[in-house]
C-alpha cells in the first residue's frame, strides 16, 4: 500500500545496524567477564545469544541472497548470449 520494498536498498540503508549490533556484542561480552550478579550474568547471557542467533540468520539470509544474484547474472548471461 506504501510502495515497493527494495531489499537491497533497504540493506544499504540501514547496513550500518550490522556494525552497531557488533559493538554491541562485543560490549556485552566484555560486562559478561566483570559481573558478579547471578541474575544479571544470565540475562547477558541470553542477550548475547539472541544476539548471535540474529547474526548467523541475517549471514544466511546474506548467503542466500548472493546464491540467487549470482543465478540471476548467470541466467542473464545466457540469455544474452542467446542459449
Amino acid at each position: 500500500a506504501f510502495g515497493h520494498y527494495n531489499d537491497d536498498l533497504f540493506r544499504k540503508t540501514y547496513g550500518f545496524l550490522g556494525d552497531t549490533q557488533k559493538s554491541e556484542l562485543e560490549s556485552l561480552r566484555k560486562l559478561l567477564k566483570t559481573e558478579r550478579h547471578p541474575r544479571q550474568q544470565e540475562t547477558i547471557k541470553k542477550t548475547i545469544e539472541r544476539l548471535t542467533s540474529m547474526k548467523k540468520s541475517n549471514d544466511l539470509q546474506e548467503q542466500r541472497r548472493s546464491i540467487i544474484r549470482e543465478h540471476r547474472k548467470n541466467e542473464a548471461e545466457l540469455v544474452e548470449q542467446g542459449k
